[in-house]
């Protein structure tokens, strides 16, 4: 998946209202990165929690987990779940625990496919989808709620309980589900939600409904944190406000369906049964997510990923744990704190003696107390405290968790009453009033994904909250002074509307990125939490604000303004919106209540302004440009997978192969070099001879493979070569570390370069014969018989058999991977995967594809998003050619063996027939990887009788066919091992000569291509297939794009026979040159020209208009 879908956090009126339930989910990456040190030892697998992406284990660079030394120790070095999948980290090391629930979501992790990820994503968005359509409508109907209590001046009061409960629960929650479990907590939370909605339902009293919302609330909260840590858990920084806009976008649908529904409930039904059908309704649509969830705990339970450990504990004592665990003494004292102290404030107008009643000082007074008391007890006395306060301290979260409380405080000032002052003031039915009551929610749905993309490619957040948001907000609540008042159109009001909702959509995601960013990743979690606590404590605030001017504002304004008949009604009036409906348009009564309403209003809307005005404060404390570096630099490790090369692109490229192991070491010395051991060739040698390696022409090269290999010494030497893996989830600690790999990657990357790496994933290796195999040792799910094929010899004129029989029985032996072992072979490929994404891989060259079934090749192909050339050893093209599909490429095997023996001094016939044949079988066989020798075959040198005059025209025939060119290393310097493993030579030997005469000719080719493909459509070069124009026993001629070329294979001693070229691209009475010899030539008719061959040396002709520099 691209780019996953994940959430947005809030960033519309709805998501304004409950996004203080969201803001503070934590993610799981915090522990579960703290902890996996201790899973990974124990279960032998790492496993995927997060980008972009998410199938299963993610590979990180060591430094960011720390779990095991670095290869300066000799130890291996794991291959493990990243923070960020790939962020920049300067992280201690991770704890030596493990919370329950975190090694089951890791354990899922392991376990589960691509479909059923997909799938749990569906269900996510559903869910989201119908909580959103619930909010639409319950919050529509809020004000005939309270007005059948007689109660509408109470709407603030009913959700300061709430709100609060809703902010400080967040951290309580994060360790409820980390300690029992993600679909045990979505259980608990969807049932609190469901009473809630029930006790809503069949409330009688405005008492029994603010219970039933604290109910209600808590769940609520709860089920959206699950949820958002589910997406945490396959979410990257960088990406992450993206996928927090993406997944607000159900209230652009259920903005518009949400008033028109509750409207229906209202006339029809009754509000009763609005609340009664999202209790059924809320249940229903999570259990497919619970069934996902807990089908794949079962299963990860099944493959002994998840232990059952018991605790040891008593009732008593496990009462005793979990009230310590939950800090229940701190949530007690700071919930009950926040509600004292900020209730008055909405109470005081309703109350006799207002704020010189004694209930009011005394709640006051305990609220104050019990605050003062929370904070000391967290700070001395609390055996686990659940406010993080040395993150507090940070400026840029300071800023952050200001600007959200200080967001949500004005947000709340002016929002509270808007539903009643739109259809008492402007005559709106409940649909209307809500269309234009969710213009916020749309515009923040929709900006929010501008703002998400602009945080996503620039890294930039200071000024977008600074100089757009925050001001853009002050103009739109600004404006509202003057135009929320009965004497202006409501168009002025849809005006102000627009302006707070793109401001919204800006400060919600612009907030919550700089606090995430502003941290550890092990703190991500609690800060999300303390942000949280801060838009629930700031919503508290403007809601208690608003209520206070209300109930100080609305009684008084309405005595005076209503006609003498109706003032003795005015506190019933006040109380009910139905009552004010209730008077007709026009009469003395309506206009009255109208009047107020405005003077009501223009008050809320100036407090409103007054606290915007911090915002600005707030916003300056984000430090921009630690911020700005972070996010690129997390961006520039996660993305590069997304951003790999396709295949249409890899088209124009030129590969140089070469073995890790034997081609340079990382101080640039030249150790002596048993060829059947390690040599001391390192990541960081490859990096540092990189202008080697360009000087050539090549914009990508090809290594061996990364993982960690058997360490034993074996009758066939040891396994330097990378091709005897026996950790699919570990670095090969010979080759450097996960940092080193990386910065190869980056390294290649900045010079507009790509890297390739080698894998295999048909078997696993063991230093003993396929009788006496020792499962134990390979990770889980690797670890038993089960996970491979019965040992068998491979009959090769049998598919079956070359796909589930053994390559190797002999010791070392190369166990086969069961393939179709699901559990298994999904560990395999998405190990691959994850290396890919965390080391910025852009493509894969496949180690015996034909001996895996196509149908999982599609599977591997699907879940690593890069190319992919496969080997397929066999010279059928037809055979090979079915290979292309399932994969991106095949190695040309089909055109290698006749493309030697023609070199060799055979006949081009059967070159020249065989490229036709890859042309027509294949799909596109410019895709194709070509080359003349590799690790497994002899080196080009060893066949051709020391002529270089051979080396150079297969070279150019190589440089010009169609496909790929792949070169490999050392041919430069004319290496002629023969077998493995003397064509596995250590490069050192050649001094890096780069005045050797093919190391020269390999560039030159390099700047003839670029010229070719540079006259016209360069991609139309690369699309069109060479064809051959001619043959004789000496001589091949090919023509391409702008070129013809004319190869001969006599070598040096000149050919004997002449050649003439007919059937050219060339008009008649062209003036053509060749641009290795600078001869010239003229195009007769047909395009037919004399191209005998030089002592035997190829010639490439071009038009003398379009030579550019060359043969000047």
């Amino acid at each position: 998946m691209a780019v996953a879908g994940e959430e947005i956090l809030a960033v519309c009126k709805s998501l304004l209202f409950i996004h203080h339930t969201r803001i503070g989910l934590p993610s799981p990456h915090a522990t579960i990165r703290s902890d996996y040190c201790i899973v990974r030892t124990k279960l032998e697998i790492f496993s995927r929690v997060m980008g972009e992406r998410a199938v299963a284990p993610t590979v990180l660079s060591p430094d960011e987990m720390n779990c095991e030394t670095t290869a300066s120790s000799g130890k291996a070095e794991k291959v493990l779940v990243p923070t960020e999948e790939g962020e920049p980290s300067d992280e201690e090391a991770p704890s030596e625990t493990a919370a329950e629930g975190i090694k089951k979501v890791e354990a899922i992790a392991i376990v589960w496919s691509r479909s059923e990820l997909y799938a749990a994503y569906a269900c996510v968005f559903l869910v989201y989808f119908v909580n959103s359509l619930q909010q639409q409508i319950t919050s529509n109907l809020l004000p005939y709620v309270m007005s059948d209590f007689a109660s509408h001046s109470l709407i603030p009061v009913t959700g300061i309980v709430s709100q609060i409960l809703g902010g400080v629960l967040k951290l309580p929650i994060a360790q409820l589900i980390n300690i029992w479990g993600r679909p045990q907590g979505l259980i608990v939370m969807t049932t609190l939600c469901t009473i809630g909605l029930i006790l809503m339902a069949v409330c009688n009293n405005v008492q029994t409904y603010a219970a039933a919302q604290c109910f209600y609330w808590v769940g609520y909260n709860g089920i959206g944190f699950v949820l958002d840590v589910f997406i945490a858990d396959t979410s990257n920084l960088r990406n992450r406000a993206l996928a927090f806009a993406f997944a607000s976008t159900p209230y652009i649908v259920t903005t518009w369906a949400g008033p028109k529904a509750a409207e229906s409930f209202y006339a029809h039904s009754g509000w009763r049964w609005a609340f009664g059908c999202f209790s059924i309704l809320t249940p229903i649509v999570i259990l497919p997510l619970l069934y996902i969830l807990f089908s794949n705990q079962r299963k990860a339970a099944r493959l002994g990923f998840i232990q059952k450990r018991e605790s040891g504990r008593t009732v008593k004592e496990s009462l005793w744990y979990y009230f310590i665990e939950f800090d229940v003494v701190g949530i007690l004292l700071i919930s009950a704190g926040f509600a004292l102290f900020l209730l008055p404030f909405a109470l005081a107008g309703s109350q006799t003696d207002k704020w010189a009643a004694a209930s009011t000082i005394i709640m006051l007074v305990l609220g104050v107390a019990l605050l003062a008391a929370f904070g000391l007890y967290e700070k001395y006395l609390a055996p686990r405290s659940f406010i993080p306060f040395h993150l507090v301290t940070d400026r840029t979260v300071l800023g952050a968790c200001g600007l959200s409380a200080v967001s949500f405080a004005s947000f709340y000032l002016w929002d509270n009453y808007y539903l009643s002052y739109l259809q008492v003031v402007h005559q709106l039915s409940i649909t209307t009033a809500g269309y234009v009551f969710n213009i916020f929610s749309i515009g923040c749905s929709f900006w929010a994904v501008v703002v998400a993309a602009a945080i996503h490619y620039t890294g930039r957040i200071k000024p977008l909250a600074l100089y757009f948001g925050a001001p853009l907000n002050l103009l739109g609540v600004g404006l509202m002074i003057h135009f929320r008042q009965p004497s202006h159109s409501i168009g002025y009001v849809v005006m102000c509307q627009i302006f707070i909702a793109f401001a919204g959509g800006t400060l919600v995601i612009c907030e919550q990125m700089a606090a995430m960013a502003a941290v550890k990743h092990a703190d991500v979690a609690a800060i999300l939490a303390v942000l949280g606590l801060s838009a629930a404590v700031g919503g508290a605030i403007g809601s208690s604000m608003a209520g206070a001017i209300w109930t100080n504002t609305l009684p008084d304004a309405l005595t005076a303004a209503l006609p003498e008949a109706e003032k003795a009604r005015a506190g019933e009036i006040y109380g009910s919106l139905k009552e004010q409906l209730a008077f007709e348009w026009g009469s003395e009564a309506r206009m009255g209540i109208v009047q107020a309403y405005g003077i009501a209003q223009r008050r809320m809307t100036i407090a409103s302004t007054s606290v915007i005005v911090l915002m600005f404060i707030r916003a300056m404390f984000f430090n921009r440009p630690a911020l700005v570096a972070r996010y690129l630099a997390v961006g520039a490790a996660l993305f590069t997978s997304t951003s790999a090369k396709t295949a249409a692109e890899w088209r124009e490229s030129s590969i140089y192969q070469l073995l890790t192991d034997r081609f340079a070491t990382t101080e640039g010395s030249a150790p002596d070099c048993s060829i059947r051991s390690y040599c001391g060739g390192t990541w960081k040698g490859i990096e540092n001879k990189l202008d080697y390696i360009q000087g050539m022409g090549f914009d990508a090269i090809w290594i061996s493979p990364v993982i960690h290999n058997i360490e034993d010494d074996t009758q066939w030497g040891n396994a330097f070569h990378g091709y005897w893996g026996d950790d699919p989830f570990t670095l090969n600690p010979h080759f450097g570390t996960g940092d080193d790999l990386k910065s190869l990657s980056d390294a290649l990357h900045g010079r507009g370069m790509s890297l390739m790496i080698d894998v295999v994933i048909n078997h696993l290796a063991a230093n003993q014969p396929s009788t006496s195999v020792d499962y134990s040792v390979f990770p889980a799910p690797f670890n038993s018989a089960s996970a491979f094929h019965t040992p068998c010899g491979i009959d090769y004129t049998n598919q079956g058999s070359i796909e589930n029989c053994w390559l190797v029985t002999d010791t070392p032996s190369l166990p086969d991977i069961d393939s179709e072992n699901g559990d298994v072979y999904t560990a395999m490929v998405n190990s691959v995967a994850d290396i890919v994404k965390t080391y910025g891989v852009d493509g894969i060259r496949l180690d015996t594809a034909r001996h895996v079934p196509k149908e999982f090749l599609t599977q591997f192909q699907e879940a690593v998003g890069v190319f992919v050339t496969g080997e397929v050893l066999d010279g059928n093209p037809d055979f090979v050619a079915g290979y292309q599909g399932p994969l991106s490429s095949t190695l040309n095997y089909p055109l290698w063996y006749p493309l030697v023996d023609s070199f060799m001094g055979g006949d081009f016939s059967a070159l020249a027939t065989t490229m036709g044949t890859v042309g027509s079988v294949f799909t596109d066989a410019n895709a194709l990887a070509n080359f003349l020798d590799n690790h497994d075959q002899p080196r080009f040198a060893s066949r051709e009788g020391n002529d270089v005059v051979r080396d150079r025209n297969a070279a150019t025939f190589l440089m010009f066919t169609s496909g790929i060119p792949v070169v490999y290393y050392g041919f430069e310097h004319r290496f002629g091992g023969a077998s493995d493993p003397d064509n596995r030579e250590a490069l050192w030997g050649s001094g890096y000569n780069v005045d050797a005469e093919l190391y020269k000719h390999i560039a030159l080719l390099h700047q003839i291509r670029d010229l070719a493909s540079g006259i016209g459509e360069k991609a139309a070069y690369f699309s069109t297939s060479a064809e051959v124009i001619g043959t004789s026993t000496q001589y091949m001629a090919i023509k391409r794009g702008a070129v013809v070329v004319v190869v001969s294979n006599v070598g040096a001693q000149g050919a004997t026979d002449g050649f003439n070229v007919s059937g050219s691209q060339f008009d008649s009475g062209d003036q053509i040159v060749d641009l290795f010899s600078c001869t010239t030539a003229t195009v007769g008719d047909g395009g037919a020209f004399d191209s005998t061959a030089n002592n035997g040396e190829a010639r490439i002709w071009i038009r003398s208009r379009d030579k550019g520099s060359f043969c000047p």
